[in-house]
């Protein structure tokens, strides 16, 4: 697949223009990031989430964490958790995002993706804050059991 310029191109771009032009992207990202809060307070964040999604693939708003823990609540407010998957899993990647990798492994836990869900908690489980601690053990259980289910299900 065609490769689209990432973020790590812009600074590149962004070089090449004039201040005037640097000055007035500036205020059109800023301008979109506040349309979409905008739109999330409204209850539209299904609208807010595309027009996000778009802004950051044409590289109008960097992807930054902060503008990527908002595409993902938008999607998850959306009831589009499928869409947030790959938004979590760059925030895992990219920024070690605690809170990002136990989303992950609750939209898997609740469709019943169980290895999925107990991969996600298990590698989180050592990051996470103590009070949150028993929740995390707790669904890390339950997808474990549900694979060992699963797995002599399979075998039967």
């Amino acid at each position: 697949s065609m490769a689209r310029p990432t973020m790590h191109d812009m600074p590149r771009a962004a070089a090449t223009l004039s201040t005037g032009e640097r000055f007035g992207l500036l205020q059109e990202a800023d301008h979109l990031l506040r349309m979409v809060q905008l739109q999330l307070m409204a209850g539209a964040p299904f609208e807010a989430a595309t027009q996000l999604e778009q802004a950051l693939n044409a590289g109008l708003i960097e992807a930054t964490e902060d503008n990527l823990k908002l595409l993902s609540r938008c999607w998850l407010l959306a009831r589009e958790a499928r869409r947030a998957l790959p938004v979590l899993e760059r925030l895992v990647r990219d920024h070690n995002d605690i809170d990002a990798q136990i989303q992950l492994g609750l939209i898997h836990f609740e469709v019943g993706e169980w290895e999925s869900a107990a991969k996600a908690f298990d590698q989180v489980l050592p990051r996470v804050p103590a009070e949150r601690r028993p929740d995390v053990s707790g669904w890390l259980a339950i997808s474990l059991e549900e694979v060992r289910r699963d797995a002599e299900e399979s075998t039967r």
